[in-house]
């Protein structure tokens, strides 16, 4: 979910830091970003080079169609890492696990973790853990986040109309 972050520093927008902001051109950044860019007072945007008079990046407005889809991720507690998204779209189950470097195959349901099969012989010893394969997993996933996510997509469609 790409548009969850600055598309200059790739960092996930925050309410902090990172909170996006809506450059006079329409493009979103980061407040980090922003003031990283803004030289003599004047703030040239990297994406289309259009210049603009700013001070600070509290100048700008701020971008409260994200910042509402940001509150509503962390309400909901959803939570798209990278890997899975690339899982779900159909790409190579190529990702390792980080203490065996062994291909990623089975998702724990109770710890909301990955397990290669070295970490899954280990791992059904803990009471109450259950498991099931990547694809499964994934399958599971995109059915249970699916609305929520249509919601969030919604929400963000929105709140970003001019």
């Amino acid at each position: 979910m790409d548009f969850l972050e600055c598309k200059v520093c790739h960092v996930p927008y925050d309410e902090e830091d990172h909170r996006p902001r809506n450059a006079p051109c329409g493009h979103e950044l980061c407040s980090a970003c922003i003031k990283a860019l803004i030289k003599n007072r004047i703030f040239e945007c990297p994406k289309c080079r259009q210049k603009n008079k700013v001070d600070v990046p509290e100048d700008l407005p701020v971008c409260f169609g994200l910042i509402d889809v940001i509150r509503a991720f962390k309400t909901q507690s959803i939570s798209i890492p990278r890997e899975t998204e690339s899982r779900a779209s159909g790409a190579s189950n190529d990702e390792s696990c980080s203490v065996h470097w062994k291909a990623i195959r089975h998702w724990c349901l109770k710890c909301q973790m990955w397990l290669c099969q070295e970490c899954l012989e280990s791992h059904t010893t803990l009471i109450g853990c259950y498991t099931a394969t990547s694809a499964k997993a994934m399958a599971d996933m995109k059915e249970k986040h699916s609305k929520n996510i249509d919601m969030i997509i919604t929400l963000f469609e929105e709140n970003t109309k001019f």
